[in-house]
């Protein structure tokens, strides 16, 4: 049993396509961001027993229960007191990255689709997952470790590509320039 009351269905989801990108991987190294109750990550470790799963949260009293769901499976995640990745070490890297904090609306983390109502495929086979996450306190180093994940074909962070971006949104649309000389996601 878990302690959550996040959406079954989206996280149905999220761990289906999870298992799908890890498919071939013997032995996968796994971060759950925003872990919660640890229903996602006590999921793919269960379905795959030889992963290395790890997940932060950065509430204790969320990674308490989640520990105690853990526990009560005698799962072995390694669960982490973190703000996303501020706590992982740098050196870490793994080869997938979920991610259902509460904070995104249910709609908001989906399989994009086709027109036909397929699930959009690349041309290079990939899924697209699409997903609205907020801020993210550190831009370069997400896309950086990002970048690292074997099979990642972009991580749509565009980091140092731009000086101006537009931004539409069902409340108009929003300019961000940055000084010159400074690229949007650049460090100071």
């Amino acid at each position: 049993m878990f302690l959550a009351g996040l959406d079954m269905a989206l996280r149905r989801q999220l761990v289906d396509l999870a298992l799908d990108r890890l498919r071939g991987i013997a032995a996968p190294r796994v971060l759950d961001l925003g872990t919660g109750s640890g229903a996602i990550a006590l999921a793919l470790q269960h379905e795959r027993p030889a992963a290395q799963v790890w997940a932060v949260d950065r509430s204790p009293q969320a990674l308490n229960v989640a520990r105690r769901n853990g526990e009560a499976l005698r799962l072995p995640v390694r669960w982490h007191t973190s703000d996303w990745l501020s706590g992982v070490p740098h050196d870490q890297r793994f080869d997938l990255i979920v991610s259902n904090p509460p904070y995104i609306a249910t709609g908001e983390l989906a399989l994009r689709r086709a027109k036909d109502g397929h699930a959009f495929v690349t041309d290079g086979g990939h899924w697209i997952l699409d997903a609205h996450l907020g801020r993210i306190p550190d831009p370069p180093r997400l896309a950086d470790a990002l970048s690292a994940i074997p099979g990642i074909v972009d991580h749509g962070l565009f980091i140092g590509i731009a000086s101006t971006v537009v931004l539409a949104s069902p409340n108009g649309i929003r300019i961000i320039e940055r000084p010159a000389g400074r690229l949007i996601g650049e460090s100071k």
